[in-house]
């Protein structure tokens, strides 16, 4: 990194390149991402103020990514009276390649008035390849007793490219101190090319000569884009500290997809010919318009503020789809309005705690995927359709959060209770051939039911200078509601999945000006109940310990190192986590504490293990995924000082007098991430 400031001119260099999938910040102690992982990026930006009236910035950003990843799961999907098993072994090469640059200008011809331009644009090109193999049984643990297979393997070129422009405007009145007057346009455009290559097989023990497949092709498709967006606020005062506010916002967003499918005789042929079936070679447009009028009514008080309003969102989508048939062609349009009130309180006890309540709602943009009814049989064993007729889903929450905290003795106590509702919720639909063959059809569809709820409490307790406790308690319950079907039907029946989550931590640290220990535990419960199929009901456990220690040596030297161990149980055969991470590093500040040398290794016993499991409205998938297990890092940190006086510390070096701060933090969140709050 890189800055230089001459007179109103600054000048900004920062790069990073790596292979260590530790992304920003975060905690390696349990996984590090999924797949292998080389990234790099070089940002530059220039900036000036030519006069107080007028500021000029630019940036510029290349980046790139190269993904190496391996991964193992598997599923049990509910079924209307049973359940079906699969498994499935993949593997995914991909690069890409990204440019960006940003230019922004503000002008202040007076104290009253202000423009902003911002244009910007893009540019990306990638490439990947993956293959997967894909096995799916009537009963669990039985791997002969399977009901097909199936095989893919493709490969695909892709480059894009997107530009942009935000302008906007505000006004304060002269003559009425707190009205303001708020303007913005903003639009954008975008086109994305790709052409891939693929071959699918499948094969099944029911009807295998109506069923078995082996489709060879060539895919064309180019995906277009362009939106833009009208916004205008408007804020009167209308009494002593309280404030009338009124805004409107108009969205237009059009999306395009030309797709061209093209039939090979075999992996040798790398042109094919044309298939004109409407499934596979069609033009898909989608126009959606969104409006947003809100008004509100806001009051600001020493103690407390609060503010209450109406949220009305009306929204229209248009479908076009088009064949190389015209008598195929068709348009369906979709409109819906909702409303919601909406509400913020906020009460201060003092300046370090505090009460916060907030209702907020939020209308979501259907994705082309949901919507294009184009067939996608890639998949021979699991074709998959958009639904044209879906609905926007529209979600409601609710969240108070309390903060307790004293800076000087810093004792500190959070917690927060929120929950969520939606209407309307886009589910998959899961329909399976009346064959038995296991070949099912996955579409979407719009359902009211779903919502969850979450709580969390942390707290910081200091027993004296030296001992401290940390706890993090944390709940979360989610209501799924799917479709599903037993595999003789063709009418798939409701299903609401309930995932409950409790996960807590104790921790406690020792600190002196030469030696640091701290150690902490935790256990989490991850629960699944199914009105499917009761007998799927699951139940695991997590149960993890950790221990480190600093020793703060003479000559600015300090040694450090923490182990843990993590168990689980209630996961499927081959799925269960039995690890022990350890890590060590070393550090020394040099040349008056403006530079530190540091060697770090990290997971020194190789037993890094990247287990994952994940729950859905119709099923549960449990994962593997490789992952960079033990490795080294050494570096070389210099912190340049352009303005004098007393530099700041380096990256984890300890000031004098210090007793705790980020890296306690880092503990007291039980190694669950970098403990930002």
């Amino acid at each position: 990194m890189f800055n230089r400031f001459v007179g109103n001119n600054v000048y900004s260099v920062i790069g990073n390149v790596g292979n260590t999938n530790s992304g920003r910040g975060g905690n390696r102690s349990y996984g590090g991402g999924n797949g292998n992982t080389e990234a790099g990026s070089l940002n530059f930006s220039v900036g000036t103020e030519t006069s107080p009236k007028l500021k000029i910035e630019g940036s510029g950003q290349y980046s790139f990514r190269n993904t190496d990843a391996e991964s193992k799961s598997y599923t049990e999907t509910f079924l209307s009276n049973s359940s079906q098993f699969s498994d499935r072994n993949s593997f995914n090469l991909s690069e890409t390649d990204d440019f960006n640059t940003e230019f922004r200008l503000e002008w202040k011809p007076d104290e009253y008035n202000t423009f902003r331009f911002k244009p910007r644009a893009g540019y990306s090109k990638s490439n990947s390849f993956s293959q997967s193999d894909n096995n799916t049984y009537t009963e669990a643990g039985n791997p002969e007793d399977f009901l097909n297979k199936s095989n893919s393997k493709s490969s695909s070129e892709s480059s894009s490219q997107s530009g942009g422009m935000d302008v906007d405007y505000s006004h304060s009145f002269k003559n009425k101190p707190g009205r303001r007057f708020n303007l913005s346009v903003s639009g954008t455009v975008g086109e994305n090319e790709s052409e891939s290559f693929s071959r699918s097989t499948a094969i099944y023990t029911i009807n295998p000569d109506a069923n078995n497949t082996d489709l060879i092709r060539r895919v064309e498709n180019i995906t277009s884009s362009y939106n833009y967006r009208v916004y205008a606020s408007y804020v009167e005062p209308v009494f002593t500290n309280r404030f009338l506010q009124l805004s409107y916002s108009y969205r237009f967003n059009n999306r395009e997809s030309d797709k061209k499918t093209y039939a090979r005789k075999s992996e040798e042929d790398l042109i094919g010919e044309l298939d004109e079936s409407i499934s596979l070679t069609n033009n898909f447009e989608n126009d959606n318009i969104r409006q947003q009028i809100q008004a509100s009514f806001r009051t600001v008080r020493e103690k407390y503020e609060y503010q209450l309003g109406v949220n009305i969102e009306p929204q229209k989508s248009t479908s076009r789809r088009s064949y190389l048939v015209e008598s195929e062609n068709k348009v369906l349009s979709r409109s819906v309005t909702n409303w919601a009130p909406t509400a913020r309180f906020q009460y201060n006890f003092s300046r370090e705690k505090n009460l916060r309540i907030n209702y907020r709602t939020n209308t979501s943009q259907l994705d082309l995927s949901q919507l294009d009814e184009t067939i996608d049989d890639s998949n021979p064993s699991n074709i998959r359709y958009g639904n044209a007729g879906l609905k926007p889903s529209f979600s409601q929450s609710l969240e108070v959060r309390l903060q307790l905290m004293e800076r000087k003795s810093q004792r500190s106590i959070m917690a927060s209770l929120e929950g969520s509702t939606t209407n309307n919720s886009i589910v998959s639909k899961v329909i399976y051939a009346e064959d038995g063959s296991g070949k099912r059809e996955t579409t979407y569809d719009n359902v009211n039911g779903v919502w969850n709820t979450s709580a969390f409490l942390m707290t910081n307790l200091p027993f004296s200078t030296k001992f401290r406790f940390n706890s993090f308690t944390r709940f979360s319950f989610n209501n799924h509601v799917g479709y599903t079907s037993d595999r003789l039907a063709t009418i798939p029946t409701k299903n609401i999945t309930k995932n409950s989550i409790l996960n807590q931590n104790l921790g406690i640290r020792f600190i002196t000006p030469v030696i640091e220990l701290a150690t902490n535990g935790s256990i989490g419960y991850n629960g699944v109940r199914s009105t499917a199929k009761t007998s799927s009901n699951q139940d695991v456990f997590t149960y993890r310990v950790n221990g480190n220690v600093t020793l703060f040596l003479p000559l600015s030297i300090s040694l450090s190192s923490d182990i843990g161990y993590q168990t689980s149980s209630g996961y499927s055969a081959g799925y269960s986590q039995n690890q022990t991470i350890w890590n060590a590093n070393i550090q020394k500040s040099v040349l008056k504490n403006a530079g530190m040398i540091a060697f770090r290794i990290y997971d020194i016993l190789q037993q890094r293990q990247n287990i994952s499991r994940s729950v859905s409205e119709t099923a549960i998938t449990e994962s593997i995924n490789n992952s960079l297990t033990s490795y080294f890092l050494a570096s070389f940190t210099y912190r340049f000082n352009l303005f004098g006086g007393k530099g700041g510390n380096m990256p984890g070096e300890r000031p004098e007098g210090m007793r705790d701060g980020m890296r306690e933090r880092r503990f007291d969140r039980g190694g669950q991430g970098d403990g930002r709050w």
